[in-house]
């Protein structure tokens, strides 16, 4: 059977970078459902999973949490972040249906090198950068380049020019690429370069 040969991106379209944070891979995926179909769409499995519902009407929205590979709830979290987003419900819904990625980070998680006091949700899509909830920030942004300027940002980052977090000496973890051409995510970072295990 023929197989079409998958173009080719340009790396000339360049890269969108930003700090990699040391945390936790953390999701808020906001479901809106009209009450009168509600007991129709979810089944009781399904309700137990929702870390909170908001009524708006006649419509609700169910918020389901997950860390990287799972679902959490309050009672069986990751590191708290499902407590915290049943606190903050009600200000979370302003970001809208739809799955929600970033990083849970700070005291206790992980090994917090930038000395964060207490702990903080980032989005990974910069377009909350201006508008969204109180409650949720964005990873630092540290431009759009070409191929050749990666190598000066991930220096300038260790060097201390970019740094999430008030401390002086904090050390950051590395940088996050997304090249603008096929749209696929790249890491580095100052330590364990290979990968944690095999570092």
């Amino acid at each position: 059977m023929f197989e079409k040969f998958d173009k080719i991106p340009r790396l000339s379209k360049g890269w969108a970078v930003s700090e990699k944070i040391d945390g936790t891979n953390a999701q808020i995926h906001i479901e809106p459902e009209t009450v009168q179909d509600w007991d129709m769409f979810y089944t009781k499995a399904q309700m137990d999973k929702m870390t909170a519902v908001i009524d708006r009407g006649d419509t609700r929205l169910a918020i389901f949490v997950g860390s990287r590979n799972r679902h959490i709830v309050p009672g069986d979290d990751n590191f708290g972040f499902a407590a915290w987003v049943q606190e903050n419900a009600e200000d979370l819904v302003r970001l809208g249906p739809g799955r929600h990625y970033g990083e849970w980070f700070g005291e206790g998680i992980q090994k917090n090198p930038l000395c964060v006091v207490g702990r903080r949700f980032a989005l990974f899509n910069p377009r909350w950068l201006d508008q969204g909830p109180e409650c949720v920030e964005v990873v630092p942004q540290l431009g759009t380049m070409q191929t050749e300027d990666l190598e000066g940002c991930f220096h300038a980052l260790r060097d201390g020019s970019f740094v999430h977090g008030s401390d002086p000496d904090a050390t950051p973890e590395g940088i996050i690429a997304f090249h603008l051409g096929s749209r696929q995510l790249y890491k580095r970072t100052y330590e364990f370069e290979e990968g944690k295990w095999q570092g």
